[in-house]
């Protein structure tokens, strides 16, 4: 009989839109596992089958350091695990050490490119790496993106790539859920729908998303309604540009939607998914859009070149004229519209969760073994 694993994930926080939630809960699920745990630094909110892992949280205020019980309690809760896998980091640097000094195998998912790490960050997740068992890499963009000196010092035996996945049951079910953007904001009827979703933070550059379906709606002569699910620090900055907008009746920010299966549901009610990002490790949300058969245009990044190759339409980076015109393009086209909806279903059904909750598994064993 196969040895049953117990790996305890390593977070700053969790929640229903939390990647290494998902990973656990799925986990939680296999045989191959006794025990699945999430010890989060910060905080953890509610989310979709929580039951079914061990949850803890240290409640620490400070973002930088930690007190004596509080590393002594992280340490004798992560003492119970075969594997410590850290995400983050923040909590992965103490989660690392820690896992060291209790002779512990860790593995490390490196989940953004470092353009969204602080210099502090890097600095944290690129020196501790150096414990980890695997650094496992959410894109080759990704590993790509290290600094000159955590290449040096990582051996590359010890780094892979294990691409994150959609949970197609959930996305699927989310179309039945209760909610609706309409209820939310009042959106023309003979409309063209575009969506977003995402933080409201430098990376996700909505600024140009907003300019450019303002753009689109002066030229096109068409109605072209905007809906922005999410929240971050330059919320009041996007609202001031949406209120000097030409157009700013048809612009909307939805806010933070509670439950993920709102941002699927919202996904499938709109007619063309855009993440004009400036970067991203992966972006799991565009393949939730194509995986409900919403046509996607992309930032003209290195990571969804590799990931979603000809499934999108791509426009030049921080450019809102080059987003509009891949938006006129598909909406005049319902032909290309219906192409690249098939391709989008097509490919989100190579990048599925189950696929990748199995690469860490054969990972985990790799290692223990």
């Amino acid at each position: 009989m196969a040895r049953e694993i117990s790996v305890c994930h390593v977070v700053n926080s969790a929640g229903d839109a939390s990647i290494p939630a998902e990973f656990a809960t799925a986990q939680a699920s296999l045989n191959e596992f006794v025990q699945v745990g999430i010890l989060a630094w910060f905080d953890i909110k509610s989310f979709r089958n929580m039951a079914s892992t061990d949850v803890s949280s240290l409640n620490i205020s400070s973002r930088l350091l930690i007190d004596r019980s509080q590393y002594t309690m992280a340490k004798s809760i992560l003492s119970e695990y075969d594997i410590i896998h850290t995400h983050h980091p923040h909590s992965g640097f103490y989660g690392k050490i820690i896992a060291k000094r209790l002779g512990i195998p860790v593995v490390q998912t490196e989940h953004n490119n470092r353009d969204g790490y602080t210099k502090k960050g890097r600095i944290a997740s690129g020196i501790t790496n150096i414990l980890a068992d695997r650094v496992a890499c959410v894109s080759q963009s990704v590993r790509e993106s290290f600094m000159q000196w955590e290449s040096a010092i990582l051996r590359d035996k010890n780094v892979s790539v294990i691409y994150n996945g959609v949970n197609m049951d959930r996305v699927e079910s989310a179309q039945n859920v209760e909610w609706s953007i309409h209820d939310m904001v009042d959106i023309d009827s003979g409309a063209v729908v575009v969506g977003s979703a995402g933080m409201l933070t430098e990376q996700k550059a909505h600024d140009v998303l907003i300019e450019a379906v303002d753009r689109l709606n002066a030229e096109s002569g068409q109605s072209i309604e905007l809906v922005i699910s999410g929240d971050g620090g330059l919320q009041e900055q996007l609202e001031a540009q949406i209120s000097n907008a030409d157009y700013s009746n048809r612009l909307h920010l939805l806010g933070f939607l509670e439950r993920r299966e709102q941002v699927y549901k919202m996904m499938s009610e709109i007619d063309i998914y855009v993440m004009p990002s400036r970067w991203e490790g992966f972006c799991v949300a565009a393949l939730e859009a194509m995986a409900l058969g919403t046509p996607c245009v992309l930032s003209d990044i290195p990571v969804f070149r590799e990931v979603y190759d000809d499934a999108a339409l791509y426009h030049s980076i921080d450019d809102p004229q080059s987003v509009a015109e891949q938006l006129f393009y598909l909406i005049e086209h319902p032909s290309k519209y219906a192409v690249y909806k098939d391709r989008g279903q097509e490919l989100s059904d190579s990048y599925t969760l189950e696929k990748t909750v199995l690469e860490y598994t054969d990972l985990y064993k790799s290692i223990i073994d």
